[in-house]
């Protein structure tokens, strides 16, 4: 991913950051959505950040303080974005209507290229589709384990989870994946 960046700046002549706020964030009216470290967001005043929390012994909440893993600044093309459902939301109708990729492109992207290490799912571009071949056949990302989104084309149906807590906390990580697995079995009554 980090290379994609680079490549992407050179195409463009232009900083990441920029040409993804000019081609994605802007015709996507994606308002909350930030490109910096953990830390960072946190001191910005005019978003609503939420800190994972703890509770001590005493039965009081604390904050939790945040964890060095949240500390780094992750290179902006393999992460270092922050989003919320809405926003993811408002990516996902931007894209499947067309105002991002045309249809041609937007078909390549979604279009199975080689077998993943999970049960019945392929990598298309920059996309994993699950059960593939089925009529529930979705597309989507999970983004540093606290994101489930996937589209369901058949369906024309997103399913957006978050986590706050997902990528300092894996069993909370492997909560969104299995939240995601017990809501597809009541939308699509497996």
């Amino acid at each position: 991913m980090i290379l994609l960046g680079a490549l992407i700046e050179k195409i463009y002549s232009k900083n990441y950051i920029d040409v993804i706020k000019q081609e994605i964030i802007a015709p996507s009216k994606m308002d909350r959505t930030l490109f910096q470290n953990y830390s960072e967001v946190l001191k910005q005043d005019d978003f609503e950040v939420g800190l994972p929390y703890k509770i001590n012994e005493d039965g009081k909440v604390e904050t939790r303080e945040l964890s060095n893993t949240e500390k780094v600044l992750i290179p902006l093309a393999a992460g270092g974005q922050f989003s919320c459902a809405e926003d993811l939301f408002k990516f996902d109708r931007t894209l499947y209507s067309q105002q991002i990729l045309d249809k041609q492109h937007l078909d390549k992207m979604i279009e199975k290229q080689s077998k993943t290490q999970w049960p019945n799912s392929y990598f298309g571009l920059g996309v994993v589709i699950e059960n593939a071949d089925q009529s529930i056949e979705g597309a989507g990302h999970g983004g540093c384990d606290n994101v489930y989104y996937n589209h369901f084309k058949k369906q024309d149906l997103t399913l957006i989870i978050t986590s706050i807590e997902g990528y300092a906390n894996k069993e909370y990580s492997k909560n969104v994946f299995e939240i995601a697995e017990k809501i597809k079995i009541i939308l699509f009554e497996q």
